[in-house]
């Protein structure tokens, strides 16, 4: 299992102000769950650290995890340039759940 400060250091580095995905839940929720160092040194923030904790245990240990992890959702994007109807002028990217990203960057860490 990885260090507290692991999970603290990549939850940190998500993305604040992007698309959370389908669940709706943004980086900002997750980055208060994980709490600042002066946070964790209460009880509350301990016990709200434990709510994200639990998050990647759940995943790390049972390999349980939500099933909006697994779907994305294209978000096609005008160029603006060229022509609408030319596809060429378009790019997509892939919307995906937060938690998923979050934890994904702790394992790959």
């Amino acid at each position: 299992m990885t260090s507290q400060t692991t999970k603290k250091l990549h939850t940190n580095k998500a993305k604040s102000k992007k698309s959370p995905g389908d669940k709706n839940i943004p980086a900002e929720f997750w980055k208060a769950l994980a709490g600042s160092d002066k946070d964790l040194q209460s009880e509350e923030g301990q016990q709200s650290f434990g709510v994200w904790r639990s998050v990647v245990h759940e995943f790390w240990e049972k390999g349980s995890y939500s099933s909006d992890w697994l779907q994305g959702r294209l978000k096609m994007l005008f160029k603006n340039k060229g022509m609408k109807p030319d596809l060429g002028n378009w790019r997509g990217i892939m919307l995906l759940d937060v938690a998923s990203k979050i934890v994904c960057a702790i394992i790959s860490g």
